[in-house]
């Protein structure tokens, strides 16, 4: 009886040392948490999701004499508001919500670890003519600050390619292959040391995904 009693017996004191004595092993884990914490959310990508809600109401016909009956008319709108609410993928809607969310331009910023995406803002905005025939959808510019006002621009898939050999001032109209834009900055002063990267894209192809 005394052995039982031994073997249920919890040595409280025994752990509490256990614990007490690998403490730093707690603080490091609490550490390296929060530092992978803070990583994930400096460099993590927000991404978002679509979806639309059209309500469709039913049309009424005087045709079908049984209409005008209260037991029909009863099913009728049973049946209506059962199917009344429909979850659908509109491309016309989806455009619209698309073009309200300014996504026809993405921003990143060149960092030592990784490329983050600048959204929903950025120290800079390109403006550019929407109805131009030569957009270069998807092709990636690279913005290097030399200081305060102007910068060197290039092509990031190849960096060998400068489109301007002299710096390029802020506001100042850029022809690429007939496409013509211009960067200007939103409340941002450069070090001097800031990359960033633009790429227009086609919204009606993220529209349609």
């Amino acid at each position: 009886m005394q052995e039982n009693i031994n073997e249920d017996f919890i040595d409280f004191k025994k752990w509490f040392f256990l614990i007490g004595k690998g403490w730093y092993l707690f603080i490091i884990g609490l550490t390296i948490g929060y530092v992978a914490t803070q990583v994930y959310k400096r460099y993590a990508i927000n991404t978002y999701t679509i979806r639309t809600s059209v309500l469709i109401k039913g049309s009424s016909s005087n045709v079908n004499p049984l209409a005008q009956t209260s037991y029909y008319s009863s099913k009728l709108s049973q049946k209506n508001l059962i199917n009344e609410i429909n979850i659908i993928q509109s491309f016309a809607t989806i455009s619209k919500v698309v073009n309200s969310l300014s996504m026809d331009v993405s921003y990143f910023l060149e960092g030592n670890i990784k490329t983050t995406e600048l959204y929903p803002y950025s120290p800079i905005k390109v403006i550019y003519d929407t109805a131009g025939q030569n957009i270069p959808y998807g092709l990636n510019f690279e913005v290097k600050f030399i200081d305060n006002n102007h910068f060197m621009l290039s092509i990031k898939d190849n960096p060998d390619l400068i489109l301007y050999p002299n710096p390029v001032a802020l506001g100042q109209n850029v022809t690429y292959n007939s496409f013509n834009f211009k960067i200007i900055r939103n409340v941002f002063d450069a070090t001097g040391k800031e990359v960033f990267i633009f790429k227009i894209n086609n919204l009606a192809s993220i529209a349609s995904q």
